[in-house]
């Protein structure tokens, strides 16, 4: 039965086309770092393995277990998100990494898939209503708590992405393009308002 899930799940191009970039990389970073003795190219490879253990483990889920989990994921999501802020690891001014066992771990990199699918599950029981004020604001809600603890990272790439995605999932629920584009707008404002106080 795993099996079949998996077959049906696992985008066979996809995991190509990952395993290629990977490959690519690596032989890449080895070429630039086979002299040094951090030897760069073999944690990278590790981190590559892991991400492709991932990627298996996660077509072997049923895809409707993330119903079940969409509370959890986010709140999690929430979680290690406020822990960069608390314990994070900085470079160039910015905090966005939380050290692990030797590794650099990005909550914003896992809040780019979390959020996404956290906000179609959250859509999806309310999309008889998705038009209604109340629906429309809670949404932008349950966005705007990641967006803010990635923004104070500071991380504005990863929240224009995060926000973009956002609108997308709202789109596809069935919000009009019109009141999508009219968010963007009052968005986009707000943030070069707040560019120029700053």
């Amino acid at each position: 039965m795993l099996e079949a899930r998996l077959r049906k799940n696992l985008d066979t191009t996809l995991l190509f086309c990952a395993l290629a970039t990977a490959v690519f990389g690596l032989v890449a970073l080895y070429s630039v770092t086979r002299d040094s003795p951090t030897r760069g190219y073999a944690k990278q490879a590790i981190v590559c393995l892991l991400g492709l253990a991932a990627m298996v483990g996660a077509a072997w889920v049923d895809p409707a277990r993330f119903t079940r989990w969409a509370r959890g994921i986010y709140l999690a999501t929430l979680g290690m998100l406020a822990l960069v802020l608390l314990f994070g690891a900085g470079a160039k001014g910015a905090t966005r990494w939380i050290p692990i066992l030797g590794f650099q771990f990005q909550p914003s990199e896992f809040a780019k898939l979390g959020i996404v699918i956290c906000l179609a599950v959250f859509l999806t029981r309310r999309i008889e209503s998705i038009r209604e004020p109340g629906t429309v604001l809670s949404s932008l809600a349950y966005i705007a708590v990641p967006l803010l603890l990635i923004f104070l990272q500071p991380d504005l790439g990863t929240s224009l992405l995060i926000a973009a995605s956002g609108f997308y999932v709202m789109f596809f629920a069935g919000l009009s393009w019109r009141i999508i584009a009219g968010l963007g707008a009052l968005g986009a404002k707000s943030g070069v308002r707040g560019g120029l106080c700053g």
